[in-house]
């Protein structure tokens, strides 16, 4: 699967650290490595981790979900996937 990085951009609203996001993208255009991390508050009380890594045109992800229970913050489910250009 072909990766068009920034493309996802468009969809997104009111993203703090979007230089970041856009440098990072960056960097699979140009095939250097760059790591990194998103966070994104969810309305059910909870939270998405993304890791993103690239290097060589190729982004490797890791999403984990965190909900809040009794107080404590569990993870939920953990998905890896890479993509290549």
């Amino acid at each position: 699967m072909a990766v068009d990085c920034c493309k996802c951009l468009s969809f997104q609203i009111d993203m703090a650290g979007s230089e970041q996001v856009l440098g990072f993208c960056g960097s699979v255009d140009r095939k250097q490595e760059a790591k990194l991390t998103i966070i994104v508050v969810t309305n059910s009380g909870g939270l998405i981790k993304y890791d993103l890594h690239t290097a060589d045109g190729t982004v490797d992800v890791v999403r984990r979900y965190y909900l809040y229970s009794n107080g404590i913050l569990e993870n939920m489910g953990t998905v890896r996937c890479t993509f290549s250009q």
